[in-house]
């Protein structure tokens, strides 16, 4: 029997086969045990550990229920009752978190990192256990740290996009940073590395009240002083061509266009049309690579963070000022997202793409989305301003996204998995008129506590 607790709870038998733990709570329950696997727990501290701080009053009770329903799962003797404490009776190599420490104590941090499938009991309220799992997060991330520092030294280029996934994710972070800073000055990139150091004080400053710590501010001195120190590595790809390592991943297609094909055809040929000659030309002018292209959609990759934001606002203002044909109205989503780019020939798949095209179905028409990892890299974006949308879970991706908005027009609520779900019909037409209606509702709602339409 293999325990799970990283990347959510879950057991699997020898053959593989997934079995059935239970609701939330029990999930926590087997959680508590198997942090302590082989060693009896009190009743008192799984209490503590479930709940927190305020335990119901049938708490125990509830308790001694879960634990009969895990034993059902797991079998009648893998949690034995010793006084008031119970013991989970599982092999320690049997359960994830604690392979992941063991290897980690012993220095071997390619193990650890082997062992490490995610955050530790993911999708669940971690109750009285967060300071457990945050702990081992520190851990992870500084195995991490570990990892790319090594790794640095070889190929600077191959792990700029994980740095910068991982300091907009722990942005307080401060020895993220630094990697970051030394990989981006390694491979030429000096004003990247001095826009981390910006983004990294703003995190710090606005949000804790403090300064950067003397590391990054020595970093920084010596990225400006050019120190001998901090070697340059050749950057593949160049400044043109294919970009390669870490790329800036951008998507756009037509809102509505299928609508647009069924009214007005004759019209919406010649405005695709046009829109693909605005769409080049966009590319072209802010030196980025179409790798994708279907119907009214395009996947464009830059070598930069900063030049793909500079084609989505120019190519937003393009479609905007553009004078289509008669009942034809083109309006953008574009999506964009900084990751390690990996290659196919001259095309591009992975989780990259997939999260920059994520981000733009989420948007509305005129509407620029970009993640975390690509706001990270920007600074003075032509004097339009980021705003912060929130964290928002996309299609398809096990992980939320935290997403910003170029521009600060105002726009619907994101096609994400975070709007209400309803069984609502949908509305064919607008609702107009009706004011005497709306009157009379408002009167009742000031009037009364409960109003029923």
């Amino acid at each position: 029997m293999q325990i799970g607790l990283l990347g959510g709870v879950t057991v699997s038998t020898g053959r593989g086969e997934l079995v059935d733990v239970g609701p939330a709570r029990c999930q926590l329950v087997l959680a508590a045990l198997a942090l302590s696997a082989g060693s009896a727990v009190p009743v008192s501290r799984l209490v503590d550990m479930v709940w927190g701080t305020e335990p119901p009053r049938t708490a125990e009770k509830t308790l001694q229920s879960y634990v009969t329903r895990l034993r059902k799962g797991l079998g009648p003797k893998s949690i034995v009752r010793t006084g008031a404490a119970y013991r989970l009776e599982v092999d320690a190599d049997a359960i994830d978190v604690l392979r992941f420490q063991r290897r980690l104590d012993s220095g071997d941090i390619d193990g650890a990192l082997d062992a490490w499938n995610g955050p530790p009991l993911a999708g669940l309220d971690t109750g009285g256990m967060s300071a457990t799992v945050n702990g081992l997060i520190e851990q992870w991330l500084g195995a991490v740290e570990v990892d790319l520092d090594r790794r640095i030294e070889t190929d600077a280029v191959s792990v700029i996009g994980t740095m910068t996934e991982l300091t907009a994710k722990y942005p307080f972070r401060e020895g993220l940073w630094a990697l970051l800073m030394t990989a981006l000055y390694r491979v030429g990139r000096q004003a990247d590395a001095l826009t981390a150091y910006r983004r990294a004080r703003e995190h710090l400053v606005e949000e804790l009240g403090v300064e950067p710590g003397p590391r990054l501010r020595e970093l920084e001195a010596s990225i400006l002083g050019h120190d001998e120190h901090l070697v340059v590595d050749r950057v593949t790809g160049g400044a043109t061509g294919l970009p390669t390592g870490t790329v800036t991943f951008g998507f756009c297609d037509i809102e509505g266009s299928t609508r647009l094909w069924a009214e007005h055809r004759t019209e919406t040929a010649a405005a695709m049309a046009r829109h693909e000659e605005l769409v080049l030309a966009a590319v072209d002018g802010n030196g980025g690579y179409i790798f994708a292209s279907g119907g009214d959609s395009f996947g464009v990759a830059f070598h930069r963070a900063s030049d793909a934001v500079a084609w989505a606002v120019q190519l937003q203002a393009m479609i905007g000022t553009e004078r289509w044909p008669g009942g034809v109205e083109v309006r953008l989503r574009i999506g964009l997202h900084t990751g390690e780019a990996e290659e196919r020939g001259d095309n591009y798949f992975g989780t990259a793409v997939n999260v920059a095209a994520r981000i733009a179905d989420a948007g509305h028409g005129g509407q620029t989305l970009v993640s975390a990892s690509t706001a990270a890299l920007l600074d003075d974006v032509s004097s339009t301003d980021l705003v912060e949308l929130g964290e928002h879970r996309l299609k398809d991706l096990s992980a939320s996204e935290k997403l910003w908005q170029v521009g600060g027009d105002t726009f619907p609520g994101l096609r994400t998995l975070d709007r209400a779900r309803h069984n609502l019909p949908v509305q064919t037409t607008e609702l107009f008129g009706r004011s005497a209606h709306i009157a009379t509702v408002a009167d009742l709602v000031r009037d009364h506590r409960l109003v029923t339409l």
